[in-house]
């Protein structure tokens, strides 16, 4: 489903309602809802950054996968402001963090752990170099204006690859000695496939 108001786009997908669903249907709803919440609230920390910034939103697209912001295509920011815009949803993810310790006497203590866990997880998977997640992107604009854009392509694809490798590891120790935990191993299974399928690309 598309919605078009003037040069603007949201995008609709039947997959984000099933994977919505299936997060509601195969897990705790209250852990899922704030879960969705914080993700969500996560993508409007990089909209409220960008448009901070001055940058014009194109589309906004809602899949299987998450969302993702298109901007237009004539805009670029300088370096510092693309870091911002980077990072703004880690930004809030911490926020929220906070506040869940600081309102814990306020909400059930189920609800501020749940929170307060699940803004950890996705601030802290954010920051892994990994492309295409938020340092990875803030990376390539610190990067950027000093390489050329072969030297940068080599340079970010080689860290995106050893810290998947370490992933890699983690998800394997995690699975063996801890439990098993569908969430990881599809998190990990989505960086691959986006990573090779960089790769391909490139090619």
């Amino acid at each position: 489903m598309t919605l078009r108001f003037h040069a603007f786009s949201l995008r609709i997908s039947f997959s984000f309602f099933a994977v919505l669903s299936l997060m509601l249907l195969l897990g705790d709803k209250q852990t899922a809802l704030v879960c969705f919440l914080s993700a969500m609230l996560h993508e409007c920390g990089h909209l409220l950054c960008l448009r901070l910034c001055g940058a014009k939103i194109s589309a906004l697209s809602f899949g299987a996968t998450g969302v993702v912001i298109e901007r237009a295509d004539a805009f670029l920011m300088p370096a510092a402001q693309e870091i911002l815009c980077a990072l703004g949803g880690v930004g809030v993810n911490a926020l929220l963090c906070l506040l869940s310790l600081l309102l814990r006497v306020h909400l059930a203590e189920k609800t501020a752990w749940t929170l307060f866990f699940a803004n950890a997880v996705l601030g802290a998977l954010n920051l892994l170099p990994v492309y295409p997640l938020d340092l990875w992107r803030a990376l390539h604009a610190a990067l950027e204006p000093h390489m050329a854009p072969e030297r940068l392509n080599l340079v970010l694809k080689s860290v995106s690859l050893c810290f998947l490798a370490v992933l890699a590891v983690f998800c394997a120790f995690f699975q063996r000695y801890i439990g098993r935990n569908v969430s990881l191993l599809a998190v990990f299974g989505y960086l691959l496939i986006m990573n090779l399928k960089r790769r391909t690309m490139d090619v």
